[in-house]
């Protein structure tokens, strides 16, 4: 669509651009020309846009308030050409004048027609539903005429209602006073607690033949490499540990036990569970018990144990005591900390699976302690799927529906679908710590800690087949994820001989953002790919607003970011969150998963991200399909697990094709929120975006569905100056 604009002189100040765009709406694309060199260059802003900046900074000239160093400038056209373009938007040109703007049609960050031979699913198309533009302040509002009451100037989640770094957390439900009686604080602090794990066990079993599996503490070596398995932040003389194994493949009356732990004699107690191995294909397997610890509710220690399973007694597989020296238990040697004033999520639950997918099971840990919660871990079975095929085959439903009349049905039948194989306990778990939450007028932070990397827990419904319905919000779509902040994280596995936890355990409850790395993808016609105008957009809004680096989707400006060798006005730069607005696309065949580059067709897929060097940063991948888990080798791959495996503490993406103009404004107000004076938290900003679906719109918007997100539900990220430019959202 051709339309006239407004060019404003970018040397000019951006008071003096609010009068020379008077009377223009908020959504039409203003030029700024920049006369550097030879040639001007030429940048695209909304008007809306431009008047948020120039209220914070009126006296700056247009090229540093909008900061052009940092912004992509608009590919140009000349007005006898312009028919040629194709769902781009340029600034065509009569000569040396702006004759205006033609603006693209509005599409998705799917992967467009590759000059490769297109794979088989998803079949990516573009699609355009009309959204008109949002400015930034609008951004987040909810879909009801009536704000819901998790919602207020407060929200749960928000920096008013949750600590910060070195607050005490009296004004926090759940912190401060209103914290379990073992994470009080004595008048006189002792140090933190630590210790190694002693796990009693045979190195081999029998079917059918119960043995026991002692779980305790002891001192950590005085001397050697430590192997410290347990280090809690807690004042107090005496605490409980909550200690659960994980044991797929075998019997067992209770998966969970509580360890009193006595700081002066850290092994005088301990916890026995009794297994009895199920059948097995064969003589003999190996089989893998996992050994969970938490304290007040959050993950604090993992360990492992190796175990021989024989379909009888033969010889030296017979079932014998092990020397605790002989026990290939692997502690998590790094320290894990968990502080009397840091925000535990209410409900953790972790899910394994067993060792064809086909079965879950269930265990549950709450940050009030007095929650009853199952003893033993709840199992469920899939009828007809792994959770890899069932997973997929929910994401499809959604993904093959978008732009129809029918996706609301959609939605829901998965939906329910999925609703239908969390087991009864997991909801009355939930029901009880909702309620609690809300009788304090927040709303319950969920983290699933899982095996599983396929399955959508977050698109679960909460109608009243499954939950009270005094408990949800009746205003929004009753899907978990739009009802609660929900997060997820993957169970950490051992690496190497000093069984370095991979990702770490618990996630971060806050990162430090200093800098923000912005990759946007700028798809010319060479490449097959379809343009994207809205990612240019979001780039250049987010360049202005944050302090921010742009770089292209190519290997020569992503490779310097990853090594750790990026500079910025000759100086090196270590960005905290990288930003990614690209096309995307998910696909069994290696060669067209991931993120698509600008150079042709190349991809920058997960192996890559597993060969990049550990760092402890936040990731945003707005394109198509990214969320999704793909199979790496004989694991869950994708994006998101190595991204974790190499130190994200957090990590946001689609699940399936997101529309261009949404996706822009679900990542600036995405910031605005989580960036912002009140910092919300990142999951609760992500709720707020998933309660915008509207199931009785004409055609209703998958979009706002669409994100997953790993890492903790309270998650704060905490700007450091000069992160934060002079006119973004407050």
């Amino acid at each position: 669509m051709f339309g006239s604009t407004v060019v404003v002189d970018a040397h000019r100040t951006l008071a003096d651009a609010v009068v020379r765009i008077e009377g223009v709406a908020d959504d039409v694309q203003i030029v700024v020309r920049q006369r550097t060199g030879a040639a001007p260059r030429y940048f695209l802003f909304r008007a809306g846009f431009l008047r948020s900046i120039a209220q914070q900074r009126p006296t700056a000239l247009a090229e540093d308030g909008l900061n052009l160093k940092s912004a992509r400038s608009a590919r140009t056209v000349a007005a006898e050409d312009a028919a040629s373009i194709v769902d781009d938007t340029v600034v065509v040109l009569n000569g040396d004048a702006v004759a205006g703007v033609l603006v693209g049609t509005n599409g998705d960050r799917g992967a467009g027609t590759p000059t490769q031979p297109a794979p088989t699913w998803p079949a990516p198309g573009p699609f355009d539903h009309g959204f008109s533009p949002s400015t930034v302040d609008n951004i987040f509002v909810h879909p009801p005429e009536e704000t819901p009451a998790d919602m207020g100037d407060v929200p749960h989640g928000g920096a008013e209602g949750m600590p910060n770094d070195g607050d005490t957390g009296e004004g926090w439900p759940g912190g401060g006073r209103g914290l379990p009686a073992n994470r009080e604080t004595p008048a006189a602090a002792l140090p933190p607690f630590t210790a190694s794990t002693a796990i009693d066990c045979p190195s081999a079993a029998v079917v059918g033949e119960q043995f026991d599996v002692v779980v305790g503490l002891e001192p950590p070596p005085s001397t050697g490499e430590p192997t410290v398995g347990v280090t809690v932040h807690t004042g107090l003389a005496e605490f409980d540990l909550v200690v659960s194994i994980a044991a797929a493949g075998f019997q067992t009356k209770r998966t969970r036990d509580v360890l009193h732990v006595v700081r002066s004699d850290p092994g005088a107690e301990r916890v026995t569970f009794t297994l009895t191995p199920e059948p097995i294909d064969g003589e003999a397997v190996s089989a893998l018990l996992r050994i969970d610890f938490s304290f007040g509710g959050v993950p604090c220690g993992t360990a492992w144990l190796a175990i021989v399973v024989t379909a009888g007694r033969t010889g030296a597989l017979a079932s014998a005591p092990r020397k605790p020296s002989e026990s290939p238990i692997i502690p998590a040697p790094l320290p894990i900390t968990v502080g009397n004033h840091e925000r535990p999520p209410d409900l953790v639950i972790t899910i394994s699976e067993n060792e064809d997918s086909t079965q879950l099971e269930w265990q549950f840990a709450c940050k009030d302690a007095d929650i009853e919660v199952p003893s033993t871990a709840v199992s469920t079975r899939f009828q007809q799927h792994n959770a890899r095929s069932f997973a997929l085959q929910q994401v499809r439903l959604i993904h093959e529906s978008i732009g129809d009349a029918a996706i609301d049905a959609r939605v829901t039948g998965v939906s329910r679908t999925i609703a239908n194989q969390i087991p009864t306990e997991a909801w009355q778990v939930l029901s009880a710590v909702w309620q609690r939450a809300s009788a304090q007028s927040r709303l319950p932070g969920v983290l699933i800690v899982t095996t599983d990397a396929y399955i959508p827990w977050e698109l679960a419904s909460t109608e009243d087949t499954y939950l009270d319905a005094t408990l949800t919000d009746s205003g929004i779509a009753q899907i978990l994820g739009a009802q609660v902040p929900i997060s997820r994280w993957n169970v950490p596995n051992a690496r190497g001989v000093r069984g370095v936890l991979a990702p770490p355990q618990p996630p971060p409850e806050s990162l430090g953002v200093g800098g923000m790395a912005l990759v946007i993808g700028d798809y010319l016609v060479e490449s097959a790919q379809r343009p994207l105008p809205m990612a240019t957009e979001e780039g250049n809004e987010l360049a202005a607003l944050y302090t921010a680096t742009q770089l292209t989707a190519t290997l020569s400006d992503i490779d310097p970011l990853f090594d750790g060798e990026l500079e910025r006005d000759g100086v090196r730069i270590e960005p905290d969150l990288v930003h990614f607005a690209c096309h995307g696309q998910a696909d069994a065949n290696p060669r067209f998963n991931g993120i698509i580059l600008n150079d042709g067709n190349l991809r920058l897929d997960p192996l890559y991200v597993a060969g990049r060097r550990r760092r402890e940063d936040f990731i945003f991948l707005n394109a198509c399909q990214i969320g999704q888990s793909t199979q790496l080798l004989e694991e869950a791959g994708g994006f998101a697990t190595q991204f974790l495996n190499t130190g994200a503490g957090g990590f946001i993406a689609p699940l399936w094709n997101v529309d261009d103009q949404i996706a822009k404004e679900t990542a600036l107000g995405f910031y605005a929120a989580t960036l912002g004076s009140k910092r919300i938290t990142v999951a609760e900003a992500l709720r707020r975006r998933r309660a915008m679906y509207d199931p009785g719109a004409a055609v209703p918007q998958p979009t706002h569905l669409a994100y997953v997100y790993y890492g903790h539900p309270n998650l704060i990220l905490n700007p450091r100056p000069p992160l934060v430019r002079e006119g973004a959202p407050a």
